[in-house]
């Protein structure tokens, strides 16, 4: 194939489930597409390892001012430094930055897709015309569940040519055994209890006000058990305050945000997702890939990666007695947890490899570049 340059926009280089996936598919990319720039508008914890994919970073000024005057910076910057990376295509993703990116890079001559990722909340009336009017101006979209390219064909119009679904990248890293020595201790956890691990931000979508409702239900007759909810967000104190209501105190732990999510799971028994909405969780997919059976809710991108039951058990959100009931299965037969955990780990390692998901990413954008062309020709 023909050389190609792509030029990646996203808002901020922070550790977000997005912001993650990006990051993998630029070391994905390295090989196949040597010629890679991300735009961004503010940098994170991310920023060293974007830096070491060899991609170009280019921050976007916001410039300063009022609202009004900090639009205009960014719009003109942006289109600005764009134009400098003279790129064959561009990929933006995030709702802010794929608004921003329709409107203000169609005039380049270049193909644009944008990445969606989860169903969303539901939005204004002004925001979703707003939107539909950005994506009319689009070429492509990828997602990454079916739910989410249905959703995106009903709600925009669009035809089912126009949404392709690729996978999340999942490359969990393999945990050395002097890492997970005393890992649990340091947490504050048992070394002999079984261990149930939820991994996401602190917010309301995750549900864990719900997972700790279900927590109790089955603390009070499975009393070797610890729950470890990895992240930091807004609702800490909110969950601080359920977990003494319901004197959970020695037994659940909320770790704050970690990077040594590989080892996390290593050291973990079950995996829970009590999300009310998903995409495709990276998450559950990193669960998948430690060979831990997973519950989950039966959201979004869910049921696909949980191959609707095969591979792990389904619950309906905001059900803290369900939870509680598949828990209590997992519990008492090991090994149910042992053939749903098999299932899961085979099922990643053929469809969400690095190499899988970047030759599809690859191939898609030959494939719009070469239609743009055509319609232009």
């Amino acid at each position: 194939m023909v050389s190609i340059s792509v030029l990646f926009i996203t808002g901020s280089l922070g550790p977000g489930g997005s912001e993650i996936q990006m990051l993998k598919l630029l070391n994905g990319l390295k090989n196949e597409i040597p010629k890679r720039s991300v735009a961004y508008f503010s940098s994170g914890s991310l920023h060293k390892d974007y830096q070491a994919t060899g991609a170009n970073l280019i921050e976007i000024d916001r410039g300063d001012g009022n609202y009004l005057k900090k639009f205009n910076s960014v719009w003109h910057n942006l289109r600005d430094r764009a134009a400098q990376c003279q790129p064959d295509i561009i990929h933006s993703q995030l709702p802010q930055t794929n608004l921003l990116t329709s409107f203000a890079l169609k005039s380049m001559g270049v193909p644009i897709i944008l990445s969606e990722r989860g169903v969303g909340r539901t939005r204004p009336f002004w925001e979703k015309a707003l939107r539909s009017l950005a994506y009319s101006r689009v070429d492509a979209f990828v997602t990454n569940s079916k739910v989410t390219r249905k959703r995106m064909i009903n709600r925009e119009k669009l035809t089912p040519s126009q949404v392709r679904i690729i996978p999340n990248i999942v490359d969990l890293q393999i945990p050395l055994p002097e890492s997970l020595l005393g890992l649990r201790k340091k947490l504050g956890l048992p070394e002999n209890s079984t261990l149930i691990t939820a991994v996401g931000g602190l917010r309301q979508v995750k549900g864990y006000d719900v997972l700790l409702d279900a927590f109790a239900i089955l603390h009070k007759t499975h009393d070797n058990i610890n729950l470890l909810i990895v992240g930091e967000g807004p609702e800490r104190q909110l969950l601080e305050k359920k977990i003494n209501s319901l004197q959970l105190q020695n037994s659940v732990c909320l770790s704050g945000y970690r990077d040594d999510i590989a080892d996390i799971l290593a050291i973990s028994d079950i995996y829970i997702s009590s999300s009310f909405s998903e995409g495709q969780s990276n998450s559950i997919l990193e669960a998948m890939a430690s060979s831990l059976p997973i519950i989950g809710t039966a959201v979004g991108g869910t049921p696909d990666l949980l191959r609707n039951g095969e591979a792990g058990i389904l619950v309906p959100p905001r059900d803290s007695k369900a939870i509680a009931k598949a828990l209590d299965v997992f519990l008492k037969d090991e090994s149910e947890r042992d053939r749903l955990a098999v299932k899961s780990e085979q099922y990643i390692s053929t469809a969400h490899s690095s190499k899988s998901v970047a030759d599809e990413y690859v191939k898609f954008y030959h494939e719009v570049i070469a239609e743009y062309k055509r319609k232009h020709a």
